[in-house]
């Protein structure tokens, strides 16, 4: 019987790969095997399956399987690695990646109120303030206007300074 692809697994395989383009990526994305091929003979045991992944009953007779069939575009979903501590490799990544997820957040949305208080540059020709707030890749230019009546007005501006970088 052939062997379970999913690593560290001892299971025997059952379900085959699906040979749709689509749900073969899904199948092989769940697994977690970098450069992995598979061939006709790679299986996967029902381990990596929940109950509710399997038809129950014939859509055509009406009658209970004598076998587990899969139902479709189910895709593997319990590994051994969702229940293990994460190692110290991966949690410094999740942090990485949280951190990275932020400065986009702060890119899309502006500056912080707190920013605009502070490095405020005064322009002693025109009495306008200026903020520069510059953050990776993006700058942000914030002119206060002071005019005669005391009222504050407040305008900015979003210059992308480098639009290669795809932010998504």
């Amino acid at each position: 019987m052939p062997r379970c692809v999913v690593s560290n697994c001892d299971g025997s395989g059952v379900h085959r790969i699906p040979k749709d383009e689509k749900m073969c990526q899904l199948w092989l994305k769940a697994i977690r095997r970098k450069n992995f091929i598979p061939t006709k003979d790679t299986r996967l045991c029902r381990k990596h399956f929940l109950e509710s992944d399997y038809q129950k009953v014939s859509i055509y007779t009406g009658v209970e399987h004598q076998h587990k069939y899969l139902k479709k575009g189910t895709v593997p979903s319990v590994f051994s690695w969702d229940t293990q501590p994460l190692s110290k490799k991966a949690k410094a990544r999740e942090k990485r990646l949280e951190a990275h997820s932020r400065k986009i957040t702060q890119l899309v949305d502006g500056p912080s109120t707190s920013q605009c208080c502070e490095d405020a540059v005064t322009d002693e020709e025109d009495d306008d303030v200026y903020l520069i707030v510059s953050q990776h890749d993006a700058e942000f230019e914030i002119n206060f206007d002071f005019p005669k009546n005391n009222l504050l007005s407040c305008g900015t501006s979003n210059r992308l300074l480098s639009t290669e970088q795809d932010i998504t």
